[in-house]
């Protein structure tokens, strides 16, 4: 008979089965197991390397979904704004009265608030109608009214409180535009024009543009032309001090793009705060949806109205959503086939050792005691590849997220949920080999 070490070793443990919780009780079971593992080298390799794949990908799945709303959330704020600042509904203001409006000075104050470290940027913008020319040109295609808009392109803001400066500005919050150019200098009269706006004026970079609004005119030097592929072709970007100037309101703004980092919403985040329980509203205020997030930032601009762009937040959500459901569908087929595996593997070896499993009940073991050394046997391969799947998989992690987000990763829970995996798919795994073992008899074994 093939393997009678793995035979005598249960007769030496028969003998002392009273002592079993004993030291050399004890020993002899893990003399026992360790003759299984030594007879069956090429089984027990085939489930380690089966145990050391699936966890390694299990858990780099599941340690990349725990960092995938902050990572794609950054993704999703280079390209737009989620919240939109306007001015507080005014019904008592005439109509001679100043437009309702928002103040310059008070942006930095945003970064006063709850969530002030989830705001990323957050860029003004003043509107106005003005006339515009090329100069040294008098026909008719090279003047028409244009769209002024005034807007922050790089700066930074002194922080309240000295706590730093901070980088804003629409190079970043649009750094998807298609710039044919240069950036406007903040201290310099100098201009964007949209590709539209562009053709129908005749402009190229370089050009002088004359501006008149009312009884204000200035000359512009055009940089750049932006092709974006939306109404913004038909407007011309100004610093937002020059076009102040020009539209005769100074230290103004009409509104205020904000990219926050939110969380994707779910049921709690969709549903309205006025219908919300005390404790429901205190978790939504305190978790930062994007409707939360607005919510305190009314409380850093004096007279404003802050809203969630929702296009943005609902395509985010279900983005999000569509993404779990796709790192958990990969989760459970790898788990899956680390259990057929292990599962085919053990029960080919309990094939292969009927006869000893046979002989080992004729002994007196039962079928508990035979069930615990496959189960035992399983589990420590299962911690062996778990810790050796930790390793690997913190490189796997490290590398995905270089490659798809280009920053590094914590690698959170990576090395329980290897071991977690390892250990599950090599428990679940023993599960079938056990039902024919069970089924093994003296009798039929030694026939």
């Amino acid at each position: 008979m093939k393997h009678l070490a793995f035979v005598r070793g249960f007769s030496d443990y028969s003998k002392n089965r009273t002592a079993a919780f004993t030291q050399k009780g004890t020993s002899l079971f893990w003399r026992l197991l360790r003759g299984l593992i030594t007879s069956s080298r090429q089984s027990v390799l085939l489930i380690f390397l089966s145990l050391l794949m699936g966890s390694a990908i299990c858990a780099t799945l599941i340690s990349l979904s725990l960092e995938i709303t902050q990572k794609v959330s950054r993704e999703f704020r280079s390209y737009g704004a989620n919240i939109l600042i306007t001015p507080a509904s005014s019904p008592e203001a005439g109509r001679d009265q100043d437009p309702a409006h928002l103040l310059a000075e008070d942006l930095p104050r945003i970064k006063t608030v709850f969530w002030r470290h989830n705001i990323l940027n957050a860029v003004p913008y003043l509107y106005g109608l003005a006339s515009a020319s090329a100069s040294g040109r008098s026909s008719l295609e090279s003047s028409g009214e244009v769209v002024i808009v005034g807007t922050w392109f790089d700066r930074e803001l002194p922080l309240p409180e000295g706590e730093g400066r901070w980088p804003v500005g629409l190079r970043s919050l649009a750094s998807w535009w298609d710039m044919d150019g240069a950036w406007p200098a903040l201290d310099r009269a100098e201009a964007v024009a949209g590709g539209a706006l562009a053709d129908r004026l005749g402009l190229s970079k370089g050009d002088d543009l004359l501006i008149r609004t009312g009884a204000e005119e200035m000359q512009v030097t055009v940089t750049g032309i932006v092709t974006t592929g939306s109404s913004d072709e038909e407007q011309l970007f100004l610093p937002l001090e020059f076009a102040q100037t020009l539209l005769g309101r100074p230290g103004q703004v009409d509104r205020v793009l904000v990219n926050a980092l939110t969380n994707p919403l779910d049921a709690l985040g969709r549903k309205d705060p006025d219908t919300m329980t005390p404790t429901e509203y205190d978790r939504w205020f305190c978790t930062p949806y994007v409707a939360s997030v607005a919510k305190d930032l009314e409380g850093g601009m004096r007279d404003s109205s802050a809203r969630p762009i929702w296009r943005v937040a609902e395509s985010e959500g279900r983005i999000f959503d569509r993404l779990r459901g796709l790192f958990g569908f990969l989760v459970l087929l790898t788990f899956g086939a680390s259990v057929l595996s292990v599962s085919s593997t053990l029960s080919a070896m309990v094939l292969e050792r009927k006869d000893e499993i046979g002989l080992m009940k004729a002994l007196g073991a039962s079928n508990l005691q035979v069930s615990l050394i496959f189960v035992n046997t399983a589990a420590v391969i299962a911690l062996a590849s778990g810790l050796a799947a930790a390793l690997i998989g913190r490189g796997l992690v490290e590398w995905i997220s270089l490659m798809v987000f280009e920053s590094s990763a914590s690698g959170a829970w990576l090395l329980e949920a290897c071991l977690g995996v390892a250990l599950g798919a090599g428990l679940v795994g023993v599960l079938l080999p056990l039902r024919s073992l069970r089924g093994i008899t003296p009798i039929r074994a030694l026939e």
